[in-house]
């Protein structure tokens, strides 16, 4: 789901449900993942956007050694160029 906050802000929420067997494993494994991104990108100039990134991953595995949680924060700047042009 993304949503203007203003004219040059908008965020962006996302998610996701995954169930996974390993019918043909030694212990017949089911993992059971879910994931969340939140994202906040602002338009500094119109050659210049900045992005804040939250990310997050859990999974939830029948066999313990295979559980884990992960969290990451990533800070982006892109800029950008008028397009090179070809002739006149």
């Amino acid at each position: 789901m993304s949503r203007s906050i203003s004219r040059r802000l908008s965020g962006t929420i996302s998610g996701d449900y995954r169930r996974d067997a390993y019918a043909e494993t030694e212990d017949d494994r089911t993992d059971y993942t879910w994931t969340g991104t939140a994202d906040l990108t602002c338009e500094i100039f119109t050659w210049m956007l900045t992005s804040l990134t939250y990310f997050h991953r859990n999974r939830d595995s029948s066999t313990d050694e295979n559980d884990f949680t992960e969290n990451s924060v990533m800070f982006t700047i892109s800029l950008t160029t008028d397009p090179y042009r070809f002739g006149n």
